[in-house]
């Protein structure tokens, strides 16, 4: 029987699960569900933490009647938004224990602990380690871990991925609260990176650009793997409220009329009425041309602070890494002509937009789900904690 993992993402606007398992090396969607909240995590930090606890407790047991789905969550892989990301490249050797030279788990479990002991600024935490490669005395190298060859030392170079502990620790807490075993946690764009590596999408470095409810995230993947990241505070969220404060009407008959109509670039002799409000005493009729207007203002405002997110992020890096693709993933994506109007903003890159084709999840706000589906595929766990090591899902060395 295969064995079912559970991962949990928590974003601004709601609690995504997705439940699944692999078969012939391709990942099985047996159940997803996106569970909306309100004032409980306000641009990716936890703002009401028992409320949290109590929205994890009712996952706990899901039900689905229609799909004869009846489950039982007590651990999970969780997705962590980027906020404050730092990540570091360390590289660290140790002598081998055994007396035949022969490299064991506990030598593994060694070097890593030496990474693991690097010092970091006390207000952040270590969420994950991630090996680059293990380094042999005669200098072969191995993407996973070299148990049973021999060697007098081993190398590891590794990254870490590094969250500001004011980010990471009301998460931790909200599971460990709610009874729910996390027992892997992925950083959301190196979640997402698995994704389109595992499925053949994109070359090897580009930027992915997440458009959340509330934040959107930037993040630099070279070779596979994730650099740096940023963001800002402005998502698809924002542009609702903008929608419903300026034709007078609720958040939610803002959002469906942002998410049917979008921007509507057809020149028509006739623009159709899309939402009626009181203003005055006085009713008043809005078209899809009031729309266009309210949405081409935001976005542009938008791409302005995408623009300096991108050229903060790639400051230290060369011109020409400015014309990297943009890979495009979160709900937001979803906005009617978003992609053609990007795609003159952004002249000098080429702009990708990919729908999962998994069955159970074929929806962009799941990528990052998908991913950590993926990636778990690909760790083994060593010695002191629980949390495993990586292993590459292509045969060659990485590097930027």
């Amino acid at each position: 029987m295969n064995t079912k993992t559970a991962i949990i993402e928590i974003t601004s606007s709601e609690i995504k699960v997705l439940v699944g398992y692999f078969l012939n090396k391709q990942p099985i969607v047996v159940y997803t569900l996106r569970k909306p909240i309100n004032a409980i995590v306000e641009r990716g930090k936890i703002i009401n933490l028992p409320l949290l606890v109590q929205e994890l407790k009712s996952l706990k047991e899901l039900k689905d009647a229609t799909a004869k789905i009846k489950l039982e969550i007590e651990e999970a892989i969780v997705i962590l938004p980027a906020l404050g990301l730092e990540v570091y490249e360390k590289e660290k050797t140790t002598e081998v224990t055994s007396q035949s030279d022969i490299i064991e788990q506990l030598d593994v479990s060694n070097a890593v602990n030496l990474i693991r002991k690097e010092g970091i600024a006390k207000e952040q935490t270590i969420v994950d380690i991630i090996p680059n490669y293990f380094e042999l005395d005669n200098k072969k190298r191995y993407l996973q871990r070299p148990i049973g060859e021999k060697s007098i030392s081993l190398s590891l170079s590794a990254r870490i991925h590094v969250l500001p502990y004011a980010v990471y620790e009301p998460y931790k807490k909200a599971f460990l609260d709610a009874e729910i075993k996390v027992v892997r946690y992925f950083i959301a764009p190196h979640a997402a990176s698995y994704f389109y590596t595992f499925n053949k999408l994109t070359p090897p470095s580009y930027l992915l650009v997440d458009l959340g409810s509330q934040l959107t995230s930037i993040s630099l993947i070279g070779n596979e793997m994730l650099y740096s990241s940023t963001f800002f505070n402005k998502g698809g969220e924002d542009l609702t409220n903008i929608i419903a404060n300026e034709l007078n009407i609720p958040f939610e008959e803002a959002e469906k009329i942002k998410r049917r109509y979008g921007y509507d670039h057809r020149e028509l002799t006739f623009y159709p009425t899309i939402a009626k409000s009181v203003v005055d005493e006085t009713e008043k009729e809005y078209t899809t041309n009031h729309l266009n207007v309210i949405v081409k203002r935001f976005l542009d405002d938008y791409i302005v602070s995408l623009k300096q997110a991108i050229n903060t992020l790639m400051a230290d890096h060369d011109e020409k890494y400015l014309k990297l693709p943009l890979v495009l993933t979160g709900g937001f994506t979803r906005l009617n002509y978003l992609q053609n109007i990007l795609e003159e903003s952004f002249p000098d890159n080429d702009i990708y937009i990919y729908v999962p084709k998994t069955i159970g999840a074929r929806h962009q706000t799941f990528i990052n789900a998908l991913g950590g589906l993926i990636a778990s595929q690909y760790y083994v766990a060593y010695i002191e904690e629980d949390r495993p090591l990586v292993a590459s899902l292509s045969r060659s060395s990485r590097g930027k």
